[in-house]
């Protein structure tokens, strides 16, 4: 799991390629839920994502209340500035948990609020990622009649994730206006 974690990470900073196709979309709501994980803040540069990545997979047992076996990539802004002095950007590796426990030395806790989501499914290896983002942030945004909210997106690794596979699958989570 570790390494495909890092691969993972890898993917999702390389530079965005032209989507040249379209991508499963589907409606859904999911609850409130609180994540614990470790966060990299303005900066999307591939050595320190797969950095975050590789601190937090042998972590994970420090993250009490740890539920299910999925892991998320949470995508957010932040009240901290960037270099230009605007809102900045956050990164998160993370675990869901159930309540809130005491959050470990060096780990960041973050709550996800209660949302309808477009949900968007990549198929295939994991190189192939960054074609999902810049369809979803290039042609999608400007073509549906949702509207998206300034609140945490997220991808969903689970069991079906394999970064080599072409059966490999990730869910994309986009939060919308309903």
């Amino acid at each position: 799991m570790r390494l495909v974690l890092i691969t993972l990470a890898l993917c999702l900073c390389l530079v965005p390629l032209l989507a040249q196709q379209e991508y499963e979309v589907r409606m859904d709501k999911k609850e409130a839920f609180t994540v614990i994980g470790m966060e990299v803040l303005n900066t999307m540069d591939s050595a320190v994502m797969m950095e975050l990545w590789t601190r937090f997979i042998p972590a994970i047992s420090q993250v009490p209340n740890h539920v299910g076996e999925q892991y998320y990539g949470l995508n957010y802004y932040t009240e901290e500035l960037n270099e230009e002095g605007e809102p900045g950007f956050g990164y998160m590796a993370a675990a869901e948990v159930r309540n809130l426990p005491d959050v470990p030395e060096g780990f960041v806790s973050r709550e996800i609020p209660a949302s309808a989501y477009a949900v968007f499914t990549h198929r295939g290896p994991a190189q192939n990622m960054s074609k999902i983002f810049e369809y979803i942030y290039g042609q999608w945004v400007r073509e549906t009649q949702l509207k998206p909210k300034m609140q945490p997106s997220f991808e969903v690794y689970d069991h079906r994730y394999d970064p080599e596979s072409p059966d490999s699958i990730v869910e994309i989570w986009v939060p919308v206006q309903e």
